[in-house]
């Protein structure tokens, strides 16, 4: 769980800068509510769902820290919100750079073993290269 929780936040943060128009009104709970976005509001909850379930079984098996699973989804939103802002209108010119800082932020944050990251990182490598490979757009639910 703890490399593919690395490799998708390296993958979808990625892939959120390298979009080629504004996403910042998509990243709004209001705007989220509109009826022509309802399809968009269904996956990110999708998502948040599958990204707390990773985060459990983590726990579950000794990855990651005791925490609140929900709490780590919201620190991810909160993260993921400041990438889209900071972002601004523009695709980012390096995206991997801040992609790779979101996810070693997550994952310094909530491994039982911190020391285990070079290795995480090496793995989560390889899987976000395949994910990235299928798409170039964010994940779908079905791929964590």
């Amino acid at each position: 769980p703890a490399v593919r929780l690395h490799a998708y936040l390296r993958t979808d943060v990625a892939a959120i800068l390298r979009l080629p128009y504004d996403v910042r009104g998509l990243y709004n709970d209001d705007v989220l509510e509109l009826p022509d976005l309802t399809d968009q509001a269904t996956r990110r909850r999708q998502m948040h769902q599958l990204t707390t379930t990773l985060v459990k079984q983590g726990i579950a098996n000794g990855e990651l820290i005791a925490v609140e699973a929900d709490f780590v989804q919201h620190a991810i939103t909160g993260l993921l919100l400041e990438v889209v802002r900071e972002r601004g209108a523009a695709p980012s010119p390096a995206p991997e750079k801040r992609a790779l800082e979101v996810a070693d932020f997550v994952l310094r944050a909530t491994l039982a073993v911190p020391a285990r990251l070079p290795d995480i990182q090496q793995e989560s490598m390889g899987l976000s290269g395949r994910w990235t490979a299928q798409t170039a757009a964010p994940l779908s639910p079905g791929v964590l």
